[in-house]
């Protein structure tokens, strides 16, 4: 039978769900939503995974930042009217079961139905080392997306971003296939994994052994044979046999604890921890407190960030250079809190002399980098980054971007050339918390990438 082409759905259709959308959640952060309102929510959570990213975006911003619109000494970049709704706390719990993945009730059924349904890509490349994939002609590129299937690693080692938070490492020869977002299957090789709070529950199946995490850093080794090990970094993980009825020799394990589960075994054997057998965990960007929303960090710095490289919905974040210590007046595009219009800027910049930093500050430089697939044009992401240290100023526009590559940029990564403009219209927008550590992004795409050039004040 020929299946039927899905209806269309009209403009005007989905500005009603959007208005509905909004209805529900001011209902909610009022305090005056009803319980059918609420289970309303629920399903606009479990049908549309951007909602999620939304919702989680708005309670987020509202958590972290600091800043008091209020007060006169901040200028806000002129930017186009969004609503900010308060949040009453209760709204504040209910994000913070989100975050730490509660395993009951409305929360944690809109975050398992988002899983299961966020099929087209999973996770992100943060990190390669020598990585081929097996059979292909190319390395690894830093900051492709990675889809639900096999991934087959001839040699080296790749580290990896899930859209959970869960970071994983896998060193070659392996073979090691991602299935959802809480769910993968290592057939052979080495991995590693660091999983966050909203990431309790990850699992990984071997041939021998399945390992269920509960917040923690831990890594599998599987053999040719099908010997699964199992040791644990830090935190605990629940492991059980696959050969055994309903799991069979079902074990807690701690901290420092390492077991072994043969393809034939009846229970968990206890060996001695050998660092050489296990691949350590992923790494860490340096500087970087916490990413939320749709920021993903890179362990090292990209090959290029040309326009058109990137083929997924990702605002990729790595740092170029640390402790620069500037020889003369850096202009830049804004130093101070506030809400900033990247439209605004580009224009004001002609108009007025831009801000700079002093000579003699030592600054660490970051690097934002936002493109997406000719077909997912207006596009919008939105994502907020929390740094251990103050931000001193943003770089922005086709001009400033330019003239700072050379003394801030990666010394390995392709920049677009000055005939490639960033974005010079447009609706981003920028902020920047009163304690300046927390930059919050809010971006549409029209076509061309969006970047700015984030500096830091250096801890060198």
């Amino acid at each position: 039978m020929k299946a039927l082409p899905a209806p269309k759905v009209s403009k005007n259709q989905r500005t009603a769900k959007l208005s509905q959308w909004d209805h529900l959640l001011s209902a909610a952060c009022d305090g005056r939503a009803t319980d059918q309102e609420m289970e309303r929510l629920a399903d606009l959570i479990r049908e549309n995974p951007g909602l999620r990213d939304d919702y989680l975006f708005y309670v987020d911003t509202h958590a972290c930042l600091d800043v008091d619109c209020a007060d006169p000494s901040l200028t806000l970049g002129a930017a186009p009217a969004r609503r900010r709704p308060a949040f009453p706390a209760w709204v504040l719990g209910l994000a913070a079961a989100f975050v730490l993945a509660a395993t009951a009730g409305l929360v944690a059924w809109a975050i398992s139905s988002w899983g299961r349904s966020h099929d087209r890509y999973l996770a992100v490349v943060t990190n390669a080392d020598g990585a081929l994939w097996e059979g292909g002609d190319a390395s690894v590129m830093i900051g492709s997306a990675i889809g639900p299937g096999l991934v087959e690693l001839c040699e080296g080692r790749v580290e990896l971003e899930l859209d959970n938070g869960v970071r994983l490492a896998v060193e070659g020869p392996a073979r090691f296939e991602l299935e959802s977002l809480f769910h993968g299957v290592l057939h052979q090789g080495s991995l590693a994994a660091r999983v966050p709070p909203q990431g309790v529950g990850f699992k990984i199946d071997t041939p021998s052994l399945s390992v269920v995490d509960l917040g923690t850093e831990f890594a599998l080794r599987v053999s040719e044979s099908g010997v699964s090990d199992v040791h644990v970094f830090e935190g605990a993980v629940e492991a059980s046999m696959r050969n055994r009825p309903e799991g069979g020799d079902r074990k807690l394990l701690g901290s420092s604890v390492t077991r072994r589960a043969k393809p034939t075994g009846s229970r968990l054997e206890t060996v001695d921890f050998d660092p050489a057998q296990f691949a350590t965990p992923p790494q860490v960007l340096a500087g970087v407190e916490r990413v939320s929303g749709g920021v993903r960090v890179l362990a090292n710095a990209p090959e290029t960030v040309r326009p058109g490289t990137y083929q997924h919905n990702y605002m990729l974040l790595f740092q170029e250079q640390t402790g620069v210590e500037l020889e003369n007046p850096l202009p830049v595009s804004f130093s101070g809190p506030g809400c900033h219009s990247i439209r605004d800027m580009s224009r004001s910049q002609a108009a007025a002399p831009a801000p700079s930093l002093p000579p003699g500050a030592r600054v660490d430089s970051y690097f934002v980098h936002y493109d997406v697939r000719r077909s997912d044009k207006d596009s919008r992401v939105r994502g907020t980054v929390r740094f251990e240290r103050p931000i001193l100023a943003v770089v922005s526009g086709n001009q400033l971007m330019t003239r700072t590559n050379d003394l801030l940029g990666a010394w390995c990564t392709s920049y677009a050339s000055p005939a490639k403009e960033s974005k010079p219209s447009g609706t981003d927008l920028v902020t920047l918390s009163g304690d300046r550590r927390t930059l919050t992004l809010d971006w549409d795409f029209s076509g061309t990438a969006d970047q700015v050039r984030v500096l830091v004040e250096s801890a060198e």
